[in-house]
This record gives structure tokens, sequence and C-alpha cells, in this order.
């Protein structure tokens, strides 16, 4: 599977997972603990009940991160480094839409493991 990301406006990350989902991620900031996306490289993920989160996936070995999730949101400012999947999105004011629907969809078509490249598209 493969996220794009598509635009990066020093604000938030927009992208497009496996052709089928809006994302929206924090920009690239270094890497940095809570702040940045995590860097373009292929990851293994699975699905994971978190404590704060509830039902999503975790992205596994990030480099000098942990708990990155892919997990219900609509905006960057409410992620620390994980990524939010949608429906839709809004380029006008970047966020994605309908992220809870977003999730079940993946749930439904997704295996509880799989392997994730991420790229940067623009």
């Amino acid at each position: 599977m493969r996220l794009a990301r598509l635009k990066d406006d020093g604000q938030s990350c927009l992208g497009l997972l496996h052709e089928r989902w809006w994302t929206v991620e924090r920009p690239w900031k270094d890497n940095e603990l809570r702040i940045s996306c995590i860097p373009v490289g292929v990851y293994q993920v699975e699905r994971h009940d978190s404590p704060s989160k509830g039902d999503c996936y975790e992205i596994l070995d990030v480099p000098e991160r942990t708990h990155i999730l892919i997990h219900v949101a609509n905006w960057s400012h409410e992620l620390m480094g994980c990524i939010a999947p949608g429906t839709g999105i809004n380029l006008m004011n970047p966020m994605v839409q309908h992220s809870r629907d977003a999730l079940n969809e993946m749930f439904d078509e997704l295996p509880d493991e799989f392997e994730l490249e991420i790229v940067n598209a623009f």
C-alpha cells in the first residue's frame, strides 16, 4: 500500500492513501517528535487498540519515533506525528473529511497487517 504526500504547506501535509483515502499529517519538520510527519520510507503497519485513540493502526519501526498511529482526526493540529484518513478533503482549509468513515472502510477492506510505503509526490 502507498501513501503519496501531495502537498506540504508548512502547516499541514495532505496525501492520498492507496489511491482511495485522503490523509492529513503534520508538515515535515525534520522528524521532530510530536510536530513532524514521519520520514518517507517503507513501514510495517498493524491494527492496534490504543488507550487514547481506540481501534486504529500503528506504524512500526519509525526511526527515532514510537506510537505513530493512523487514527481518526480532521486537522493536522489534532495530530502529534500520526496520520488521519478521510473520505474527502478540503484544500481551502487543509483538512480531511469523514475521518471515522474512512478508518472504518480501512478496517473493512485492509488486512490487520500490511506494508506501507510513504513517498513525497510534490
